[in-house]
């Protein structure tokens, strides 16, 4: 069994240390760029960031205040709405 002084144990314990703060920074990254947030410029619904089991309007820059819950038909706030019928 080979002899293993001090400085070897302190450069392991460094080593594993490294490991452990760049695996710590990937995860904090990856907790920034959730999957609730669009990357993409392109407005839609998403999943609200905030709140479960919900969605939200992303307008292309920011979340708006237009929400669908659970069995709602999401609306594009954008959209043009229909004319009334009978209306000319």
């Amino acid at each position: 069994m080979p002899n293993v002084g001090p400085l070897e144990i302190l450069v392991l314990l460094f080593l594993i240390g490294v490991v452990v703060a760049v695996v710590l920074v990937a995860v904090m990254v990856g907790r920034q760029r959730s999957p609730s947030t669009p990357v993409a410029s392109t407005a839609g619904w998403f999943p609200d960031p905030e709140v479960t089991d919900q969605m939200r309007w992303w307008d292309g820059a920011a979340w708006t205040d237009g929400v669908s819950r659970p069995g709602e038909n999401p609306v594009d706030p954008l959209a043009p709405t229909p004319p009334e019928r009978g209306a000319r």
